[in-house]
């Protein structure tokens, strides 16, 4: 069955995530049940599907190409002792993969991680095989260094 341009927009604008009802408004329906009766109307519904597979399926190259990219970008600046670009790709790495919430979160220290057992490593103490890390102490920015001299000038 071919759809007319505006059936083809609103199947476009469901499959990129629209509800229904804002679809249906924005390609011109006023009344607010018209997206459920579009989407009841024959070949409308198949072709919602169509189209999300087919975003899908791009999402899932794209995901692949950009994670492709980040590894090796990191294994180049790591390479080139470039620390700071090979932080800032696995940070957008695990960005990608949803492990942190925040695009500047940091990863936790050592001492709040929970350690997992190794049957190998159960008779070690690890509290002295390993330094513990300690949080460096906070920097000031420009602002806050300007009150701390003029401060310190007062007295």
């Amino acid at each position: 069955m071919t759809l007319d341009p505006r059936q083809e927009l609103f199947c476009r604008l469901v499959a990129n995530g629209a509800t229904p009802a804002t679809a249906a408004r924005m390609i011109g329906y006023a009344d607010p049940t018209a997206g459920e009766a579009l989407l009841a109307e024959p070949g409308m519904g198949e072709r919602v599907a169509t189209l999300s597979a087919a975003r899908e399926a791009g999402h899932a190259a794209m995901f692949e190409r950009l994670e492709a990219w980040l590894s090796h970008l990191v294994e180049h600046s790591i390479a080139n002792g470039q620390t700071g670009h090979a932080l800032r790709a696995i940070d957008r790495l695990m960005q990608l993969h949803g492990m942190n919430g925040k695009g500047n979160g940091r990863l936790p220290a050592i001492e709040q991680a929970k350690p997992t057992p190794v049957p190998i490593l159960d008779d070690l103490d690890l509290a002295t095989l390993l330094p513990s890390v300690v949080d460096p102490e906070p920097q000031l920015n420009r602002r806050e260094r300007r009150a701390l001299k003029s401060m310190a000038r007062r007295k």
